[in-house]
């Protein structure tokens, strides 16, 4: 039942953009990551399981609840949930400031980007599978709770494998510039949906 309505729902959001504008933005956005210079596209293969580490602000953790169950509407091939147990999460999400993620998961390449970034996401491929990702929001640099549901809603789905942003579609969650963006546009859920089609 999932597949069918998954199936009806890209045919009638297609028809809002062409065929050639879906490839184009679906290209850009999985092709690679913007920490290596390979191309491959990758994606989970097996059942995501989320764990939350540091400050578990009510109000993110709704929001997190909120954004599991649109990616589950939107993803066919694999379940989504959030777990209790960290020894069974294949993605690590961690609330708050930089000192903390320094050291929690110490190394420079964290050490780097905690250093200017609101947010962040560092995902482990091998090849085109995907076998986790480390997601980190900046709870004390950002001062707004819908940027920091923005920020949750992009680091966390840029998770999927879906690494790059791109300056065509200023209302998608994958938009380079700045935005306060917190739900996925049209454009955003066929992406979502064609790269985890079965």
């Amino acid at each position: 039942m999932k597949t069918a309505i998954l199936i009806l729902f890209i045919l009638l959001r297609s028809s809002i953009f062409s065929q050639d504008s879906i490839s184009e933005y679906y290209e850009e956005v999985t092709s690679g990551s913007e920490l290596s210079p390979s191309k491959n596209k990758f994606r989970f293969y097996k059942d995501v399981k989320i764990y939350v580490y540091g400050e578990k602000n009510d109000t993110l953790i709704s929001e997190l609840h909120k954004i599991v169950s649109e990616l589950n509407d939107l993803i066919e091939s694999v379940n989504i949930e959030i777990v209790t147990d960290s020894t069974k999460s294949n993605i690590n999400i961690y609330f708050g400031s930089e000192e903390y993620i320094c050291s929690v998961r110490p190394g420079k390449l964290v050490q780097d980007l905690a250093s200017y970034a609101q947010g962040f996401v560092i995902a482990y491929p091998y090849y085109n599978i995907l076998n986790g990702s480390l997601v980190f929001i900046n709870t004390h640099r950002i001062d707004n709770m819908v940027r920091k549901k923005h920020v949750l809603r992009e680091e966390l789905t840029q998770a999927f494998g879906f690494c790059h942003d791109s300056y065509k579609y200023p209302t998608s969650i994958f938009y380079e510039l700045y935005s306060n963006v917190t739900s996925f546009s049209e454009i955003d859920k066929l992406v979502i949906a064609r790269h985890y089609s079965k």
